[in-house]
């Protein structure tokens, strides 16, 4: 039993417990639309390269609320190829705004982007 015991704990030791990243580089993290008409489409655009040598995966979207549309590739980016992400919000509403998107992916932590702007 002490045998079975010892090769169990020395298949864990030896075995790989890092999880390995893709690496991205982002444009920018925040866009600020600035004062527009309500009759305005506004659309920001984040490009996310792939720096590392990892495909870059999104594996999920999400907004703060449900009036921030985002558009985004489901495909794989290959190492030193890069993605845009466009965001916009309903300008249903007037006001100041301020929204955010999270990203989640293959990535060492979240991606967070971030547009604000006013609708008059």
């Amino acid at each position: 039993m002490k045998s079975y015991l010892l090769i169990f704990l020395a298949f864990f030791a030896c075995s790989r417990t890092d999880k390995e990243f893709a690496e991205v580089r982002i444009d920018r993290e925040l866009v600020d639309l600035g004062t527009y008409a309500q009759s305005e489409i506004k659309v920001a655009s984040f490009k996310i390269s792939n720096v590392g040598s990892l495909p870059f995966v999104i594996e999920d979207v999400s907004m703060d609320c449900q009036c921030t549309l985002v558009d985004w590739s489901t495909l794989r980016v290959p190492p030193s190829g890069s993605t845009v992400i466009k965001v916009n919000y309903d300008n249903s509403n007037t006001g100041i705004y301020q929204k955010l998107v999270y990203i989640k992916a293959n990535t060492a932590k979240p991606i967070t982007l971030v547009i604000r702007g006013k609708i008059v």
